[in-house]
């Protein structure tokens, strides 16, 4: 059984993928329902799973929580079609004035 590491790493991507294949019109299509991010994660070291899916019960990792910094939205409502930009901040302090500024091209 693999053991997970004593650290989690610093910084974590997270990717949704809001795309699947619709077997009725055989054809990529995009997820449109919202989604509700919270402005941090916490991952907790008791609810860590090794590569089987059993829960790590003498795991050595200790608990982290991460801030969300930004966001690759997919613009469009075809999986063939659209356009990506970024919304994210650089605010290392985490504080309540972080400034949101969108990069698209």
């Amino acid at each position: 059984m693999k053991k997970v590491s004593k650290d989690l790493p610093p910084v974590v991507m997270v990717t949704l993928n809001r795309f699947y294949f619709d077997k009725e019109s055989k054809q990529m299509k995009k997820r449109l329902e919202p989604i509700k991010l919270s402005p941090s994660i916490t991952v907790v070291k008791e609810e860590l799973i090794n590569e089987e899916g059993v829960k790590e019960e003498e795991n050595e990792a200790k608990d982290v929580t991460y801030d969300l910094y930004a966001i690759v939205i997919h613009s469009g409502t075809r999986a063939n079609s659209g356009h990506y930009y970024t919304i994210a901040h650089d605010n290392i302090n985490n504080s309540e004035s972080a400034e949101w500024k969108s990069f698209n091209d």
